[in-house]
């Protein structure tokens, strides 16, 4: 695909913007005063992850949070229709053709509520990126960086505009939330590995990580990465051919010869299962062990696509690694103790992206 028709966020989310924009500090108060500190009382850490990462997310998009964090559950409009329409966008893949039979009022009310909601903030950035001066001025001054301006800046077609808004929210939000939610699962049934990872975080001693701290937290990283290694947030995605290509293997009776895509066909691939290829990352490929990522002892290609590759890629990516790295470190500073009160296993629940099915369900005393 040609640049030009790629995505405007493609070529303005940048890391410059992720440092600048993002408040994720911010909104850690809210998040902390929703949870119990008495070691005995249950709270569900994804619920309140899923509502911190459309918090910062709708911030750094829209320029004004949705305030999910401090709402009742009666309250939640925006967050639950956003929540709705994946969970329908899911079930009408499932379906298919099928889907046009069965006509689905609510889901079309979310949709219509979600992209209403977005529009007015898109209106404001056109009208903010009109009235600038030819040096960049504008009299509608904001400290922070805002995406949805940036946007307006590089083109006016509010339809655009809104679609890439959308598509970010998605990427934003939902990647770093499941990642939050699947790794604190397993932190929660892993105390020591907790523990060490509270070891890594006291070398800040107590002060809030800048963004190249936290991209110096070695045993921080290694259990980002294995938590998307053992539940990656994309579980599962395809390709359409655009034109007749070869696929360099996958075909023959060992599965090493190149294979023939005739163009319009589609290519699926697993990578929830590759993830768990004992060949590549060993007899215990179906364990949750951050050790495995440390000093370099790790280092697949193309046989790990948390995020996907190429020109594809997640354009969350970072942005996803950021947020939970910090939400960590915070929380690692702010709690002792990290107990699972869920007696089984890890379980999937899956719409457009992977998390658990039962909650992330924890109890925690203070530092």
């Amino acid at each position: 695909m040609a640049a030009r028709n790629r995505p405007v966020s493609t070529r303005i989310l940048s890391w410059h913007s992720i440092k600048s924009g993002p408040p994720f500090e911010e909104l850690i108060p809210d998040l902390f005063a929703r949870i119990p500190r008495d070691g005995v009382t249950v709270v569900d850490l994804q619920d309140l992850f899923f509502r911190y990462t459309i918090d910062s997310a709708t911030a750094f998009l829209f320029g004004q949070s949705v305030a999910s964090l401090k709402m009742d559950q009666s309250e939640l409009g925006f967050a639950q229709a956003f929540n709705y329409s994946q969970e329908a966008i899911t079930l009408r893949f499932i379906l298919g053709p099928l889907g046009r039979i069965f006509p689905h009022k609510k889901a079309d009310k979310c949709y219509r509520l979600c992209r209403d909601f977005a529009a007015r903030f898109v209106d404001e950035a056109v009208q903010a990126a009109q009235s600038e001066g030819a040096d960049g001025t504008s009299e509608t001054k904001h400290e922070r960086y805002i995406f949805s301006h940036e946007l307006a800046r590089r083109t006016s077609d509010k339809r655009r505009i809104l679609d890439e808004l959308m598509n970010v929210l998605l990427a934003g939000r939902d990647t770093t939330a499941g990642l939050l939610s699947n790794m604190f699962f397993m932190l929660a049934k892993h105390p020591e590995v907790w523990d060490k990872l509270r070891q890594e975080v006291a070398t800040l001693e107590g002060r809030l990580p800048s963004y190249e701290e936290l991209r110096n937290l070695k045993y921080l990283r290694c259990c980002m990465n294995e938590s998307l290694r053992l539940h990656p947030v994309v579980p599962v995605n395809g390709r359409i051919a655009l034109r007749d290509t070869v696929l360099p293997k996958g075909g023959g009776k060992d599965g090493r010869s190149p294979v023939f895509m005739p163009e319009g066909s589609t290519i699926e691939y697993n990578v929830y299962a590759m993830h768990r290829r004992k060949d590549i990352y060993g007899a215990d490929a179906d364990v949750f062990r951050p050790e495995r990522w440390e000093n370099g002892q790790l280092q697949p290609r193309w046989e790990y696509l948390p995020f996907n590759g190429g020109p594809r890629i997640c354009l969350g990516q970072q942005y996803a690694l950021t947020e939970a790295g910090y939400v960590t470190v915070r929380m690692a500073q702010e709690f002792r103790t990290l107990k699972s009160q869920d007696p089984g296993p890890w379980e999937e629940a899956l719409t457009l992206t992977l998390c658990s099915r039962n909650g992330t369900k924890v109890s925690v005393t203070p530092a």
